[in-house]
C-alpha cells in the first residue's frame, strides 16, 4: 500500500503519512505518535476507511505532510 495509510485505531479514524500520524478525535484531526499509530492501528484500505467513518474533513495543512 502507498501513503497515506488509512487506519482504524480502536474505532478512531487515523491516517499515517511519511513523518506524522493524525487521529480524528472530538470532531477534529489531532496529531498523535506516528510510531504508536504505525504499530497499533489496524491498516485498512481507503474505501473501507470511508465506509467505516464517512466523509471527514481534510487533514490540517502543514509542511512535511508527505
Amino acid at each position: 500500500m502507498t501513503e497515506p495509510y488509512y487506519c482504524n485505531h480502536g474505532g478512531v479514524p487515523t491516517i499515517i503519512v511519511k513523518t506524522r500520524a493524525w487521529s480524528f478525535i472530538d470532531g477534529e484531526w489531532k496529531e498523535i505518535s506516528r510510531a504508536e499509530a504505525y504499530t497499533k492501528a489496524q491498516l485498512i484500505g481507503e474505501l473501507e476507511f470511508k465506509r467505516l467513518f464517512g466523509d471527514l474533513p481534510p487533514l490540517p495543512l502543514r509542511s512535511n505532510n508527505t
